[in-house]
């Protein structure tokens, strides 16, 4: 089988803002929609007689509260409101359910307003999700499991949380900045265990349920596998130096990112380590392969050994994905490469005013069925295929905060979030 281990590009949640706790109670309003039926128009026009701009005769839908787009699941998109709502009389930064079709509201549960934020969301047979503030390792925080109703199934406190929860078997796994693990049943959030793995977290020392496998792995400047049952502490890397930055599991393995390179951990011990005099970041791994962000290039180690493969250089700046046998490349256009070799297949430089800013894979990552979605500037999109040619386009009216694609792409802003088809 042809695995791959793919990590996001943008968008993990992480808090960075503080204080005040919000109620349970589901928020019943949202503002108000305004969806808006998708018009193909000439793409020189500026008014098509119905008093609304070009890049509004773009979208499929718009609705009018802003925010943060995390993800789109079971037909619905899920995300985060602004801290800020304008024009309303109740405080922003809920968690937001769409109807992916047509953008009407669903629902929003919670509030943050400008002290505190939830993590992006875990969507499973529920919606789970971390809630913290600024002052990391003071403990105050929560993890919470709302229905696709949006009503509360439950609340735990677990210290501030800053990366989302993981769902296995029945049980939610997460890290709270008091430095204890949790793990709860997810129909009615029973705590099936709980352990200490670190003393309360810092800014450079966050506490990370990274996967669950046939192991629950956590980052703490260290990396720990326990067991999935009881929580147990099977094995431990690093001597808590805040050495471990992030990782990757693949097969049984931990690629990790440290100090000074990269790490291949097996059961504890170390199989591999790629030197490096800076700090690197694992972009994704395959079954020959780590492919290593290493400042200004990308690097291909061989995932058995670490001896490096092939350099793709002058990538400062770059987002990386990796559907099957390419890795895609932003900068000042976007490029193509072959996973195996390295060799570049094809360049696309898509405008000459503004950069692509980042990337993400639409379709099944097939290499002929897959489609590449390059944000340009703050307001732009397009859509390329596995050649490169530029297959649609579209823009929207204020700054791009994040995005999700489906069959579309889901935008959000400030101002509002926008459903484009790019054709």
């Amino acid at each position: 089988m042809n695995r791959r281990t793919l990590l996001a590009a943008a968008g993990t949640g992480t808090a960075a803002l503080a204080g005040c706790f919000d109620s349970e109670e589901q928020s019943a309003t949202n503002g108000s929609e305004t969806p808006v039926a998708k018009q193909n128009s000439d793409s020189s026009a500026t008014d098509g007689g119905d008093g609304r701009s070009e890049s509004e005769r773009e979208y499929e839908w718009y609705h009018d509260v802003g925010g943060r787009v995390d993800t789109v699941a079971n037909g619905t998109v899920f995300g985060t409101e602004n801290s800020l709502l304008e024009e309303s009389d109740r405080l922003g930064g809920g968690i937001f359910a769409l109807d992916r079709e047509t953008g009407d509201h669903l629902w929003t549960h919670g509030s943050s307003g400008m002290h505190s934020t939830y993590t992006e969301p875990t969507v499973a047979d529920a919606v789970y999700a971390g809630y913290g503030d600024d002052v990391i390792g003071n403990g105050a925080g929560k993890t919470i499991a709302v229905g696709h109703d949006g009503e509360l199934r439950w609340s735990r406190e677990t210290g501030s949380v800053y990366s989302r929860p993981r769902v296995a078997d029945d049980t939610v796994y997460v890290g709270g900045d008091d430095g204890v693990v949790h793990a709860f049943a997810t129909d009615d959030g029973t705590t099936r265990w709980s352990e200490r793995v670190s003393e309360p977290a810092t800014a450079s020392r966050k506490i990370t349920v990274a996967a669950v496998t046939d192991s629950v792995y956590v980052t703490t400047g260290r990396l720990l596998s326990l067991d999935p049952d009881d929580g147990n502490v099977r094995w431990t890397y690093g001597d808590g130096d805040d050495r471990i930055r992030d990782a990757t599991i693949d097969d049984g393995t931990a690629y990790v990112s440290t100090r000074d390179g990269i790490a291949a951990i097996a059961d504890g011990a170390e199989r591999w380590h790629a030197d490096s005099e800076s700090s690197w970041s694992i972009r994704a791994v395959d079954t020959e392969r780590v492919v290593v962000d290493a400042g200004n290039e990308l690097v291909g180690l061989d995932v058995e050994t670490g001896d490096r493969q092939w350099t793709i250089e002058g990538v400062d700046r770059a987002t990386v994905s990796v559907p099957h046998e390419r890795i895609y490349v932003a900068g000042d256009r976007v490029r193509a490469y072959g996973i195996a070799d390295g060799d570049e297949l094809w360049r696309e430089s898509i405008t000459d005013s503004a950069s692509v800013e980042s990337l993400q894979i639409a379709g099944d990552g097939d290499t002929d069925a897959h489609s590449v979605i390059a944000r340009i500037g703050d307001t732009r999109f397009s859509r390329l295929d596995p050649t490169g040619d530029v297959t649609g386009t579209a823009s929207v009216d204020a700054q791009i905060k994040h995005f999700a694609v489906d069959d579309a792409v889901i935008a959000g802003t400030r101002d509002g979030i926008y459903s484009l088809a790019l054709e």
